[in-house]
């Protein structure tokens, strides 16, 4: 659904937008990485719900090294933070 909503607003925020330029934009933001480095940023790993102590784990190392980096200076590019996928089976 947030693929669709990203997609949706930079359709609508540049209409004249060649289909190439869009779709590499649209790839850069809707991403894992993307997605974590942004829940991390304003606090919302903190209320992700799980039933999967190893995700726990995985999400409370993945927080602590990319706090150990500047977001703002790297954005999270230059990490070599593997962020955890949640999956059915984790909820």
């Amino acid at each position: 659904m947030l693929d669709y909503l990203i997609t949706l607003h930079m359709y609508k925020e540049y209409p004249g937008m060649s289909p190439g330029l869009l779709t590499d934009l649209r790839s850069a933001s809707v991403n894992n990485d993307c997605y974590a480095l942004s829940a991390v940023k304003v606090g919302l790993d903190r209320h992700i719900l799980h039933a999967s102590h190893d995700l726990h784990k995985h999400i409370v190392a993945t927080v602590k090294n990319i706090q150990e980096f500047s977001l703002e200076s790297t954005f999270g590019w230059e990490s070599e933070t593997a962020f955890p996928k949640v999956s059915a089976k984790h909820i």
